[in-house]
């Protein structure tokens, strides 16, 4: 297996305790070599800002993002020149323009294949060379989420805030035919307001991007995610788990089979990787788009909620660790990205973070590991890491900041609901895994294939929220990401704002594999528990198993629906197998907690066994259960009760009537004594006549101290040696 990415990866390789004691063995993850990131302090006038860059012999390049300036400076001085930043008072932060890396396993080679959708066990050919079986229900639930929610599909007149999902990626190839139902495209040009100077020297403000734009590619400055020159496997893939069109007998199914996606490519080819400053221009993009959609451009004469994106998530599968020495060793966070992660948050876009790919504890004080953007969850990694020492310097202020409460990072979990051996943790950073080994979804020029790493896990987790979206649209970006993994321990005040109800556990199976790895304790992202009415069901019971009756007689079962999932809907019971000349009925039907099936015969109905059917159905679910009638023959002079109707009710303090009839059987004609078991206390039963022959009238009479309820009245006949008996119900109301 193959790790993309490799010179972030072999930068990170060593552990913190070697990392200290070797220290001539680190090496610095790539950045630009030419320009540098710096953040000035709130209200810090621009004249002095000017005068500070030039005091260290830089130029200023543009803006990008929320507060970060982009300045160039001479090649080779990058490390001096941070430092040399670092130094002046109204500098809040100064780092290099790090190089940022996709965080996937590839491997080369529909539905059967996507196990991380529905995991039966099925065996799954990778490749040539390659199978794999996992173990069932080691999935995300999506089918059951399904049967609720499949996505809201984005309509002008009807449904014009439908959610759009920025992939912050590398090239997404726009056509391919199950994706290209599911593109965002901009149904208004949109100004896209930023500035950068190019290698001629050129100064550029903005871009208007025209009507039909599917996004931005902050390498070229474009109006467009795709570029035929790079190879768009890995955004075409992310972009696929999250929204490939669904249920249209093509392909793959994504997670939510109507979302649009942006996309938002700030990525080179073919390393897989690029410049912060890059990925600040890429979600500024989707940033600026939310904010159109918001409020509308007056200047433009766009109206609120008809031109830019309702973005509301932004599926991010890249970072950077950095175990790393500069010429003074010490090791920034990247405040820049952090500020842009956090402007997202503010126009109310949820953030979702690759963990990394490097198998390692990323929570502090493993600092040497960091993973960022998905670190910036946990506001103890904001700070300088010198790794010639081994020592942390908070900042301060960035940690009274808190963290980026929109940001949500994912593990990767496999199709044993292990975790994957590349995946990193964090019991304060990570929240909770999802699949991410030999994920099966669409790639470059029309195609398919797997993929592994953290990258294919982000995604499931984007899409599930857009799918929740969908249902939820008014859930802000941190009610959102508390529906999904719930309240955590890294939380110094547990979150309660959260009106969907999923607060406390989130949506996610806890698992032993990653128990204590996880800031959800163990968690593996769980679709259904995600989706309010997912996994509402009912079950059938019904007892006793078995009812034995003499032809021409009669007897009851009685029929228990137990509920879950808050499900609250009435059944609809019917019984099948009976045999010829039987009838039966139910009462209630149809029912919500318990019903009783009443079994009728004639004196023709054949003797044997039959097994019964009963089922349930409500709404589109249905399930059964069954019993066993045994009819007999008669066995000389017998007889047989029933008793009409199976059910009454009466008001405390007054009285109601049954009728029992008696069947004889086999030439019986003798008298029957009757009585009654079973009245609730302060009520009395009586029969007119007594004994009977063929019918009498059971009048029952309940006082004012009788008890509000449901009881079980059983109706007991005997003549001689012969006993029989059956069952009915009495419902005492208040009034």
């Amino acid at each position: 297996m193959r790790l993309l990415g490799l010179v972030l990866v072999l930068a990170l390789g060593s552990p913190a305790s070697r990392a200290a004691s070797q220290p001539a063995s680190l090496r610095l993850p790539a950045f630009a070599p030419d320009h540098v990131l710096v953040g000035f302090d709130t209200g810090t006038p621009r004249a002095v800002e000017r005068s500070l860059e030039a005091s260290v012999g830089a130029r200023e390049r543009g803006a990008v993002g929320a507060a970060t300036h982009l300045l160039q400076v001479a090649p080779g001085s990058v490390l001096a020149t941070v430092d040399a930043l670092k130094r002046q008072a109204a500098v809040r932060y100064a780092e290099p323009d790090w190089m940022l890396a996709a965080d996937q396993i590839p491997n080369d080679p529909g539905f059967s294949n996507e196990w991380g959708f529905y995991n039966t066990g099925q065996t799954i050919d990778v490749d040539e060379n390659t199978s794999i079986s996992g173990t069932p229900g080691a999935d995300i639930k999506a089918s059951a989420a399904w049967d609720v929610t499949t996505g809201t599909a984005w309509d002008p007149a009807t449904n014009p805030a439908a959610p759009v999902v920025g992939v912050v990626d590398r090239s997404v190839y726009y056509y391919h035919p199950d994706l290209a139902p599911n593109m965002w495209s901009d149904p208004l040009p949109f100004d896209f307001k930023y500035s950068y100077t190019d290698s001629s020297g050129a100064s550029h403000t903005d871009t208007t991007c025209p009507t039909g734009s599917y996004g931005w590619d902050s390498i070229r400055h474009l109006c467009d995610p795709y570029d035929p020159a790079a190879v768009p496997w890995h955004g075409t893939m992310v972009s696929g788990i999250i929204g490939a069109k669904g249920n249209n007998a093509s392909g793959v199914a994504g997670v939510n089979w109507s979302v649009r996606i942006m996309g938002l490519r700030w990525d080179k080819n073919p390393c897989l990787c690029g410049y912060t400053s890059q990925t600040i221009e890429a979600i500024e993009y989707g940033v600026q788009a939310k904010r159109i959609w918001d409020n509308g451009d007056s200047a433009a004469g766009i109206a609120p909620h008809t031109a830019g994106a309702n973005v509301r998530v932004l599926s991010n599968s890249y970072g950077c660790c950095y175990p790393v020495s500069t010429s003074t060793g010490k090791l920034p966070y990247d405040p820049a990205l952090l500020d842009e992660v956090r402007k997202a948050g503010d126009a109310n876009i949820l953030f979702v973070a690759s963990g990394g790919n490097s198998s390692y504890n990323i929570d502090p004080p493993n600092y040497s590991h960091g993973h960022y953007p998905c670190s910036f969850d946990n506001a103890n990694t904001f700070g300088s890491y010198d790794a010639t020492t081994g020592s942390f310097t908070p900042d301060t202020y960035e940690q009274s900041l808190g963290p980026a409460k929109n940001v949500i990072c994912v593990a990767s979990s496999d199709y044993n609901d292990q975790r994957s051996s590349f995946s990193n943790w964090g019991p304060h950073t990570i929240q909770l895994a999802a699949p991410g080994t030999n994920i099966y979804s669409t790639n470059q020029v029309g195609s398919y294939s797997f993929g592994s790493g953290t990258s294919f896990s982000t995604p499931f987790v984007s899409g599930v929220a857009a799918l929740l979206l969908s249902l939820q649209p008014d859930l802000d970006a941190v009610a959102l990401k508390h529906a999904l993994v719930g309240t955590y321990a890294q939380e110094s005040t547990p979150y309660t704002g959260c009106p969907c109800g999923y607060q406390g556990g989130g949506a996610v199976d806890q698992l032993s594999a990653f128990s204590g790895l996880l800031s959800t304790g163990g968690g593996r992202l769980d679709a259904c528990a995600a989706i309010p009415g997912c996994g509402s069901d009912f079950a059938l019971a019904a007892s006793p198993a078995s009812q034995s009756v003499t032809q021409g007689g009669g007897t009851s079962y009685t029929v228990t629906i137990s509920r879950s999932g808050g499900f609250a809907s009435s059944v609809s019971l019917s019984v099948s197998g009976l045999p010829s000349g039987a009838t039966g009925s139910f009462n209630p039907n149809p029912a919500t907690s318990s019903s009783m099936l009443s079994v009728t015969t004639s004196a023709s109905t054949p003797t044997g066994t039959y097994p019964l059917t009963i089922t349930g159905v409500s709404g589109g679910r249905t399930h059964t259960t069954t019993v066993t009638l045994v009819v007999n023959p008669p066995s000389g002079p017998d007889f047989s009760l029933a008793v009409s109707p199976t059910s009454q009710t009466v008001i405390r303090g007054g009285s109601t009537t049954y009728t029992v009839t008696i069947s004889p059987s086999g030439d019986f004609a003798g008298s029957v004594s009757l009585n009654v078991s079973g009245l609730p206390s302060g009520a009395t039963g009586s029969f007119s006549p007594n004994p009977a022959t063929s019918s009498s009238t059971l009048s029952v009479t309940t006082s004012a101290s009788t008890p509000i309820g449901s009881k079980t009245l059983t109706v007991t006949g005997v003549s001689g040696s012969l006993a029989h008996s059956t069952t009915v119900t009495l419902l005492v109301k208040r009034k």
